[in-house]
């Protein structure tokens, strides 16, 4: 598996109540950082799991914290070193 790190845009929002436009005009997507191993690409999504358990069930690997992050949100992806064996 590819170990990554992928920096993607978050949705951020507020639902508490009324804002000025000028309040409003100030929101903007989140930057966010996942580090991780890619389980599956293709063209709509890349599917990370930031968490690997070796040979966490029985002699399978098993995964955590899984997050299918649409392409169109991607700021970079960056292969980080391959884990150890």
């Amino acid at each position: 598996m590819k170990r990554v790190v992928v920096r993607w845009l978050d949705i951020v929002g507020d639902d508490g109540g009324w804002l000025t436009l000028a309040e409003a005009k100030e929101y903007r997507p989140s930057l966010v950082e996942t580090h991780g191993w890619i389980l599956e690409e293709n063209e709509s999504y890349i599917l990370v799991a930031s968490t690997l358990s070796i040979g966490g069930s029985g002699d399978e690997d098993t995964v955590g914290g899984v997050h299918a992050i649409p392409r169109g949100v991607l700021v970079s992806v960056k292969e980080m070193a391959e884990r150890e064996s």
